[in-house]
């Protein structure tokens, strides 16, 4: 099987992180015309501030595009996780993909994140916490361990 990379962004991260982008774009034009307009150090001060805005958005949205499970031939890695995040599938007897789908107004961001368990043959089981993500992502993950699991076995 080929390699494989499923990325994991939710539809709130794409939009929360598109209003972002966009209210620091306008934000820097505003500071650019300003500081055509009246070159003095407020105006320059303001400027260096949306520099590093600018940043702060592109070092994000780096983070955001590389976030998810990379399927490889003989192991799976989880680009989102800083430690453990690395799985052979000879170590892997089964995999459960969970979400919670049940309405509720109690319920925080992180009670709705999705997860993936992992059920390794040392008898020992690892969560893996994707964060919120749609079902459709969730299902492609599911179904991509499920034939990478099966291809082990035969």
């Amino acid at each position: 099987m080929k390699n494989k990379f499923v990325r994991c962004l939710s539809p709130i991260t794409a939009g929360v992180t598109l209003a972002m982008l966009i209210a620091v774009a306008f934000n820097g034009y505003y500071s650019v015309t300003k500081i055509i307009q009246n070159p003095d150090w407020k105006t320059a001060v303001y400027l260096f501030v949306e520099l590093v805005a600018v940043a702060i958005v592109v070092l994000m949205i780096k983070e955001i595009i590389k976030t998810g499970v990379c399927f490889g031939d003989d192991r799976v890695e989880f680009t989102g996780v800083d430690d453990n995040n690395v799985f052979e599938y000879s170590r892997i007897s089964r995999v459960e993909a969970v979400r919670d789908t049940k309405a509720s107004l109690k319920k925080n961001f992180v009670d709705r994140y999705s997860r993936v368990i992992l059920y390794l043959d040392d008898d020992s089981v690892v969560t893996v916490e994707l964060g919120l993500t749609s079902k459709k992502t969730l299902d492609d993950i599911d179904n991509e361990f499920k034939q990478r699991l099966k291809a082990k076995d035969n």
